[in-house]
């Protein structure tokens, strides 16, 4: 599976980012503390689970982060909680959900 489409906001130092790769390589480029890592550590913690989860997801000042990360086939949207809740949601390329991801 390759990721399709990556949105990020309010996620760690990224307010909002929207990644569309157009090759076998992304080029992330920018300044020092610009959310180079918040992007990747975002991918990590959408689909690596509860333990690549940070302690502190969220954007200082906002009330929650997202992640999406379109796969084609499916979708995964991870909704980052003040309480270090974590609400998953995994849907088919037709908007099924997908009861246990």
């Amino acid at each position: 599976m390759r990721i399709q489409k990556l949105h990020v906001e309010n996620f760690l130092r990224v307010r909002s980012v929207t990644i569309v790769p157009t090759g076998n390589v992304v080029r992330v480029h920018g300044k020092n503390r610009a959310g180079k890592t918040s992007v990747l550590r975002a991918i990590q913690a959408a689909l690596g689970g509860k333990r690549l989860h940070p302690a502190k997801a969220i954007h200082d000042g906002e009330e929650e982060g997202r992640v999406e990360i379109d796969l084609g086939d499916f979708t995964v949207e991870a909704v980052f909680k003040p309480d270090n809740r974590v609400d998953l949601t995994v849907r088919t390329a037709d908007g099924a959900k997908v009861r246990s991801p």
